[in-house]
This record gives C-alpha cells, sequence and structure tokens, in this order.
C-alpha cells in the first residue's frame, strides 16, 4: 500500500504539472457523449468542432409525426422558460447553434406523446477539463440518472469567476472533496457563496517520496500490478469510509445538487462515481465508459504535459507509465470491482457492511436521483403527504409542470395569471406562438410571452378592457375556472348547462353571488368536477388560487380532456 500511495503522489504531481505550466488547454478538447445503450426512449449530445449542437434521439414506438425541441438553463424549469428551438422535426437528429454558450444547456425533446431531457455530459467551464454530470446513465429496471443532481470533477482550485458562476447556477449546493490534507493547502477549493465545503479524504496522506523520477524507474507491468493492487485496498482499506460519507451526504435533499472531485478527478473520484452509479443500478460496462471518459476529457491537457515531461523520460516504459498514469486504465477500476466480489459475494453485501447503505437507502437513493424514461420528476420535500401529491408528481413527470427549485414545489404559495397560461399551454401541447399577444404589458422579450400570445390564440384568455393581461398578477380561483372551461370547450368538450341547472349548482354556495363575472364558467367548472369547494359551503371566487389547487384542477382538466 505504500508503495502504491508513492505512485499516487507522483501522478498527482504530474497533474499539477500539467495545472501550473500548461494550464487553460481544457477549452480545446471536443466533448463526446456516451452512447447510450438501446432503449425506445433515448437520447444524446454532440458538440462539434464547428461549435454547433448536435442533437440525437430515439422516441421509441411513441414517435408518430413531428418532434419539438425546446431547451432550457435547468432541467426543471422548461415551462417556465418556454425557449423552443423548432417544431416540426422529422427526423431523428437536429443541429442547432449553441443557445447557452454562457452557461449549461439542457434540452427537452417530445413527440408522440412522450419526451425525453438529455444534454451534454461535460460541463464546459474554463478552468476545468473533467467536471461532468452523471444525468442519462440507464439503469438495468429502465430508469434514467437525473441531470443536474450528481457531478463529479477535477480540482475546483482553477475555477474562473464565470465558472463559479456557473456552478451556482448549476444548484449545486455540496461540495466533496477527496483530496489529502497536502493538496488542500496547496490548491484549497475556492468559496463560492451558497456552496458547502466538506473535506472528506479517501487518502489523508500521499506519503513522502514525490520523487517522479523514481516512478519512471519501475517497469510498466510492475506499475499496472501496483495501481491494481492499490485500487483492490481502496475497497478494504480503512479510507474506503470517505465513500460511506459521501453516500451520507447523497441520502440528504437538503444537500441539493453535488459535486465530488479529487485532483484529476479520475482515480479516488472514478471510484466515487463507479460506487454511486452501482448503488443506483447501472450496469457495469456503462461504469466503465464513465470512468474511461476521463482520458479523452484530459486529452489535449495530458499530451501537454506527456511533451513538457520527455526529457525525463528515457524509456519505452517510462512513457507507456506517464501516460497512463495521466490516465485510467480499465484493468484500475476492474480490480476494484472484482475485489468487492471477491471479498464480500455481492455489490449488496458491501454497500450495507462496509458503506452502511442499506436496501432501503438505495431505494430511496433511487428515488431521488432516477427517473421513468419519458418522463422527468424531481423530488419534492413539501409535497409528501400533501393532498395534491400525486396530481403535481404526475404533471411534474410529463414536464408540464416544475418547482420553485430542484427541491420544493411551494404547494401554498399563489400562481400568477402567467404562469397558469403557460402550465394550460404546455398540457394542452399548444403550439408555441410568436404573433403578439395585443397586451400592452406583455413585451417580446417576457418568458411568458409565447405562451400568452399561444393562449390568446386558442381563445383561453381575453385579456381586460384596457388591453392588459396583468401576468404577475395572482390569479384567482374564478379566473382560473374560467381559463380551464374554455380549454375544455376547445378540446370537444360542452359545458353549457340551462339557467335552471347553473342556479342548481351555485346555491349550494354562500358567497355565489361574489362571483364577479364568470358564472356560467364556474358552474360548469363545478357541474364537471373541475373545482371543489373551499369547505362545504364557500367557493372563493376571488381568492388566488394556490400552485397546489392549479395542479390538481388542471391535472383533473387532462383527464377529462383524454375521455372526450
Amino acid at each position: 500500500m505504500k508503495k502504491w500511495l508513492a505512485v499516487q503522489a507522483a501522478a498527482v504531481m504530474l497533474g499539477m504539472t500539467l495545472i501550473q505550466t500548461v494550464g487553460g488547454l481544457n477549452e480545446v478538447h471536443a466533448d463526446e457523449v456516451v452512447q447510450q445503450q438501446a432503449t425506445t426512449v433515448s437520447a444524446g449530445v454532440e458538440r462539434q468542432s464547428d461549435g454547433t449542437i448536435k442533437l440525437s434521439w430515439e422516441l421509441g414506438a411513441a414517435q408518430n409525426g413531428d418532434v419539438r425541441i425546446t431547451w432550457s438553463r435547468s432541467p426543471y424549469n422548461f415551462d417556465k422558460e418556454h425557449n423552443v428551438l423548432t417544431s416540426g422535426v422529422k427526423e431523428n437528429s437536429f443541429v442547432v447553434k449553441d443557445p447557452n454558450p454562457s452557461g449549461r444547456t439542457y434540452f427537452l425533446i417530445e413527440g408522440g406523446g412522450t419526451s425525453v431531457i438529455t444534454a451534454e455530459r461535460k460541463v464546459n467551464v474554463k478552468g476545468l477539463d473533467n467536471f461532468r454530470d452523471l444525468g442519462g446513465y440507464r439503469t438495468a429496471d429502465g430508469r434514467t440518472i437525473k441531470w443536474g443532481k450528481l457531478f463529479r470533477a477535477n480540482e475546483l482550485a482553477a475555477l474562473t469567476t464565470s465558472d463559479k458562476q456557473v456552478v451556482q447556477d448549476l444548484g449545486i449546493r455540496t461540495d466533496i472533496d477527496f483530496r489529502s490534507q497536502g493538496e488542500v493547502a496547496q490548491k484549497p477549493d475556492p468559496q463560492i457563496p451558497g456552496v458547502t465545503y466538506v473535506w472528506d479524504p479517501v487518502m489523508k496522506d500521499l506519503g513522502n517520496s514525490t520523487d517522479i523520477t523514481q516512478l519512471f524507474k519501475m517497469d510498466y507491468a510492475s506499475m499496472m500490478a501496483m495501481m491494481e493492487d492499490g485500487q483492490r485496498n481502496m475497497v478494504s482499506d480503512p479510507q474506503v469510509q470517505a465513500y460511506k460519507t459521501m453516500f451520507e451526504l447523497l441520502k440528504d435533499p437538503a444537500n441539493g445538487a453535488i459535486v465530488y472531485h479529487c485532483t484529476a478527478g479520475k482515480d479516488r473520484t472514478g471510484l466515487g462515481s463507479a460506487l454511486i452509479l452501482l448503488a443506483l443500478g447501472v450496469d457495469e460496462k456503462t461504469i466503465m465508459q464513465d470512468y474511461l471518459l476521463s482520458n479523452d476529457y484530459r486529452a489535449a491537457g495530458n499530451q501537454a504535459t506527456l511533451k513538457y515531461m520527455a526529457p525525463m523520460m528515457t524509456t519505452e516504459d517510462s512513457k507507456k507509465i506517464a501516460t497512463s498514469i495521466l490516465g485510467v486504465e480499465p484493468e484500475w477500476l476492474q480490480a476494484s470491482l472484482d475485489e468487492i466480489k471477491k471479498q464480500y459475494g455481492t455489490y449488496d453485501v458491501f454497500f450495507e457492511k462496509v458503506l452502511g447503505v442499506t436496501a432501503k437507502d438505495r431505494e430511496e437513493l433511487k428515488t431521488m436521483y432516477l427517473e421513468t424514461p419519458g418522463t422527468y420528476a424531481p423530488s419534492f420535500g413539501d409535497i409528501m403527504g400533501h393532498w395534491a401529491q400525486k396530481d403535481i408528481e404526475q404533471l411534474t413527470s410529463e414536464s408540464i409542470v416544475s418547482g420553485v427549485n430542484d427541491l420544493a414545489f411551494a404547494p401554498n404559495r399563489s400562481i400568477t395569471r402567467a404562469e397558469f397560461a403557460a402550465l394550460l399551454v404546455r398540457g394542452l401541447k399548444l403550439p408555441a406562438s410568436a404573433a403578439p399577444s395585443g397586451f400592452q404589458d406583455v413585451a417580446d422579450s417576457d418568458w411568458y410571452a409565447a405562451p400568452v400570445s399561444a393562449a390568446v390564440k386558442a381563445k383561453l384568455i381575453s385579456g381586460y378592457e384596457d388591453h392588459s393581461f396583468k401576468p404577475d398578477a395572482p390569479i384567482t380561483r374564478e379566473e382560473l375556472s374560467a381559463m380551464l372551461v374554455r380549454a375544455m370547450q376547445a378540446s370537444g368538450t360542452s359545458t353549457a348547462l340551462s339557467a335552471d341547472a347553473e342556479k342548481s349548482v351555485l346555491a349550494k354556495f354562500k358567497d355565489s353571488s361574489s362571483i364577479v363575472w364568470a358564472r356560467p364558467e364556474m358552474a360548469a367548472a363545478l357541474q364537471s368536477g373541475l373545482v371543489n369547494g373551499l369547505g362545504d359551503d364557500m367557493l372563493s371566487p376571488s381568492v388566488p388560487a394556490t400552485r397546489a389547487q392549479a395542479a390538481t384542477m388542471l391535472e383533473r382538466f387532462l383527464q377529462l380532456a383524454k375521455k372526450a
């Protein structure tokens, strides 16, 4: 183990040579995407040499007709941003100029009643060359890892000011540092507002032997054997407990999106990623592909380091050793995986006995970090046990509603007129409209301009007499009911009630006389089951609707529309 630590120390020195003498080369590397296994619903993103982005997808049997592509800065904000790239695509690929070159971009691809979210694997920042998102990897049971939740990286010390903003924009709230005390002292992680730093060393001390020339005196086979032996020790040595701490942090949703890293983001981080992917049910082949991506993403910088170190590498073995140490070899990770199975029989036993991750813990982790293909449903802690939980989760899985952030839905908060118009347009899958809405308080640059225009075109909204829409005003229960009834009519469902029937429906409520202008619509909404009273005998038509109420009423409408 001591010899292996010496090799690791030398490897760190090689990596630091790269950072200190030939840094800034990561931007020349073109990203590649790990090809996913053949499935009925999948997608990939590839950045091409000219900077454009090629999207490709397979929506399976559900794909029938036109495909629509939208983009967002977050996998949770498609309904809020409503950035339509194109619609009517009939092929299985599309090339587009990066719509958000200064930040992270997620793409929603919809067609034939199903959808898939995708993004580049690599997070493009100036200071790091091995910063990536684990999202999109598939599990054995057909689910996928959510985008924007789990990030792996090399050391964060080189983050620029703009890079730090990207980290904040990604929603990263916890930074797990696997490096030794000496590494941290030399290159401490930057302080980023809103991000909690956790020092969790896999190897507290890399040892004293950091003479790179000693490394080159070894023969290649001996170096490989030593590295494999070290990898075996990493899953049985007491320092594997660092990964136990990592899982404890992963299990707490309050920690938000998490980034974990070492110096190069390949060995200690590579094993950490493998353990996370195993816990979530990803197969070994995909895990190995993720592990080996470090060789691709670090290729340009590693070549520069090899050139710089050339005078020290006097034999073919020394060149091979340096090349391997700067990257990763499949035999190294395989040694760790094989050792787990040799010592514990199954991964399940290893997780429980060594890392303290029970079968129940793994199911909770899967709930937090996995989604079903064709859906995207983040877990919101503030809706657990809420009367609207089922409806909110259903609409979230269809990318119709989203939370106020990655962790909260805020079910009791009011919803604005613009927000509900966007939800209704999205629920109806109405095509985006670039035509002016006609409202004096809706500018073309407003995020809600397109959905409001689409709602006007579909005759779902009409606005006020002064030609305003009041997009930021909370929508009342009366206004919400009217919009839903108009949507029912637009979908071909009759809502007409006789005068007597209308009177009979409204007579049950003490405050029906306070309905300002939409008596027929409120009666129809009540009769169809879209709306219920507040309590036994109150309608409260002028009270602002909550996000939970809006979600439930919208879900009821969508279910009725399916039956029409």
